[in-house]
């Protein structure tokens, strides 16, 4: 959706799920989208995340994505910062302390 709708110039994925990235790189293709807009690796996006040249992240991580939020905040583009997108599932009786 961040190349196709979002206006986004370029995307770096990553996911340790190969059957994932097998998705993505036929999403990319469906889509006719330039393959030369996107970064994608396999793998702990901890390890393969830039640091410091991205807009926004988004943490899909789930049940929850605490565990990415020192790497997204890392790869967040400097000194402006930008946008977490952050997934987690939360109990129905927290819902209204989580939304924003």
């Amino acid at each position: 959706p961040a190349l196709l709708l979002g206006k986004a110039k370029f995307v770096y994925a990553s996911d340790w799920n190969e059957h994932a990235i097998q998705a993505l790189r036929r999403n990319i293709t469906l889509n006719k989208i330039d393959p030369a807009r996107i970064s994608i690796k396999c793998g702990d996006s901890r390890t393969l995340a830039p640091v410091g040249c991205v807009d926004r992240v988004s943490l899909g991580l789930l049940p929850s994505s605490e565990g990415g939020w020192y790497t997204a905040v890392r790869a967040l583009r400097r000194p402006m910062g930008g946008m977490l997108h952050i997934h987690a599932n939360v109990p129905t009786v927290e819902r209204d302390g989580w939304a924003a």
